[in-house]
């Protein structure tokens, strides 16, 4: 995901998100959500600064989970406005709300972007 999001970067800069397909677009979003959900960590954050390895597989499994979703969504037709449009801080706040060993924080917080995304417009059949 982090490959193909750091692939698609310049042109993205040179072109700007809206020339890619809507594919590529939910590759760039990934690439953000992994970054900024999982991989980014803040050490002066008494929550964040140590995450168990519940806590780290409950994050990876919940940026995957929505990360899926998008990709469903647009493959189904969708366009990708909305889900780009999306407020996806309750994922990327996670780390930050949840203890270190909270999975369960983790958990909800996926299934409330889950059910988000879910909410978006339907593709015209």
């Amino acid at each position: 995901m982090l490959a193909e999001a750091d692939r698609l970067g310049p042109l993205v800069d040179l072109v700007g998100i809206t020339a890619l397909p809507a594919q590529e677009r939910m590759s760039v979003l990934a690439g953000r959500l992994v970054r900024e959900g999982l991989l980014q960590q803040n050490a002066l954050s008494a929550r964040d600064a140590y995450s168990s390895p519940e806590k780290t597989a409950a994050l990876a499994g919940a940026v995957l989970a929505v990360t899926d979703r998008c990709r469903e969504i647009v493959a189904a037709g969708g366009s990708p406005e909305p889900v780009e449009q999306t407020d996806f801080g309750p994922l990327l706040r996670a780390r930050e709300a949840a203890g270190p060993h909270d999975a369960a924080e983790v958990a909800s917080r996926r299934d409330e972007m889950l059910q988000a995304l879910d909410a978006l417009p339907k593709a015209a059949s």
